[in-house]
């Protein structure tokens, strides 16, 4: 029985690219399969399972289970990228969508499809690659949000339609990206609303643009104070690359190294405020601990020559301050300084994801305790390897070898852990190293 098809009104978008090259016909019938992530994924499925009878969403494995639980995508097919990378053969479905998956698919999948149709956040052929928003700040570079086909070349195909953004407008290169997913979400609706009932129609990208890659943006991430000729240079190099909390520039003046944040002008609270809600205390449980000033979070050192014992209270407390203001709270059950082995308690909010890391020397055990906890393995490459589920129906305990980039993320709300790492503490140039996926 067809869907109900809700009115189409149209978008803002803009085809200026010569010599058109006809692709497929857009019906309520159209067989659609999508690749989906992450919130534009989520509403893209929701936009084309409302006009078309027969859809599939396809996810990678880790993302399924949030995709089955929304219920804003009720009555969707789904599947993980890899079953149906094996499954679709030739005619199965009319147009691929790929909505914000960074899973890189072969020439012979792509071509069980009459049309395949890519939503990138950057205005092709400038910002090709990885972190367009970055390089358009950094390099003044034009930008915007394209719908491009899908080729075995990386953002290398004809364009089906663009919008232009003004990077201006923006304090900081993740406004910029958040703000280019919603304006891509809607320049896909607005698209296929115009194009419903008609034949899709892409054409050449014009023009060299650019190209950057990960590891050149992770480069650029860190700069000399000496290298800057003008305060300006440095401010936009700073917005260029603030992404906070995942990651943000690094400023190098003489030797010291300094981690920089630019923030809008905020109100500024009054002392007693102050105290009664910014300041972390110590456990009031075990009042003998002590602080580590140098976290961003809670976080406390065991006493010397004192048996802890973890109790259901001492959870709570830790748990509580992992869900209001600061997210994740820690507790360490080794001295401080130098000790041969760290092992500490880690309490996190849900949402909570890690950076994708490693570390150089030291291998790491995760022990858990209570709530569920995902961790993902990645290659080199940033290629996703593995995600293993931590929780009482599935694994308890997970090794991690040095050198193996993981990443951890919090799924309920009563996420509490054991992570047990060899010792002695090193600072994070001497111990990590980070990876930065693609958006």
């Amino acid at each position: 029985m067809a869907k109900h098809v809700p009115a189409l009104t149209k978008s803002n978008y803009h085809l200026t690219m010569p010599y058109p090259n006809v692709r497929c016909k857009l019906t309520e019938q159209s067989r659609i399969c999508v690749l989906a992530s992450k919130e534009v994924g989520s509403q893209v499925s929701q936009f084309l399972a409302n006009h078309h009878d027969e859809i599939v969403v396809l996810v990678a494995k880790h993302e399924l289970g949030d995709f089955l639980m929304d219920p804003a995508l009720n009555g969707i097919g789904f599947s993980t990228i890899e079953e149906g990378a094996d499954l679709i053969k030739p005619g199965d479905f009319d147009v691929l969508v790929n909505a914000w998956s960074n899973k890189i698919l072969s020439t012979d999948f792509l071509r069980n499809f009459k049309s395949r149709v890519n939503l990138h956040p950057s205005l092709v052929p400038w910002g090709r690659g990885s972190y367009a928003a970055t390089w358009a700040i950094r390099d003044k570079e034009p930008f915007g949000v394209s719908l491009i086909e899908m080729t075995s070349g990386i953002d290398e195909g004809d364009v089906f339609a663009q919008e232009p953004i003004d990077t201006e407008a923006f304090c900081s290169a993740r406004e910029l990206a958040d703000h280019a997913k919603h304006r891509l979400v809607e320049l896909f609706k607005g698209f296929w609303a115009s194009n419903f009932g008609i034949e899709l129609v892409a054409t050449p990208q014009i023009g060299l643009g650019s190209f950057h890659t990960i590891s050149e943006t992770v480069e650029d991430r860190k700069r000399y104070l000496r290298e800057f000729s003008s305060e300006s240079d440095l401010i936009r190099w700073a917005r260029a690359h603030n992404f906070l909390p995942k990651s943000g520039p690094s400023l190098v003046v003489g030797d010291h190294t300094y981690s920089l944040r630019l923030e809008d002008p905020v109100s500024i609270p009054d002392e007693q405020t102050v105290l009664d809600t910014a300041q972390f205390q110590p456990s009031s449980l075990f009042p003998a601990f002590q602080e580590d000033t140098t976290a961003n979070t809670p976080s406390v050192f065991a006493p010397k020559d004192i048996s802890v014992n973890v109790t259901p209270e001492l959870l709570q407390e830790i748990q509580a301050l992992a869900g209001e203001e600061f997210a994740t709270a820690r507790l360490c059950l080794h001295e401080v300084g130098d000790s041969r082995s760290n092992l500490m308690l880690l309490s996190y909010a849900e949402g909570v994801e890690s950076r994708v890391k490693r570390h150089l020397e030291r291998n790491k055990v995760y022990i858990l305790l209570r709530g569920r906890l995902e961790l993902d393995f990645f290659s080199d490459n940033g290629d996703q390897l593995q995600c293993i589920a931590l929780s009482s129906h599935d694994s308890i305990v997970v090794t991690v070898p040095a050198l193996t980039f993981h990443r951890t993320r919090s799924t309920s709300r009563d996420t509490v852990v054991v992570e047990y790492l060899d010792g002695p503490f090193r600072g994070e140039e001497q111990d990590r190293e980070y990876l930065e996926l693609s958006d």
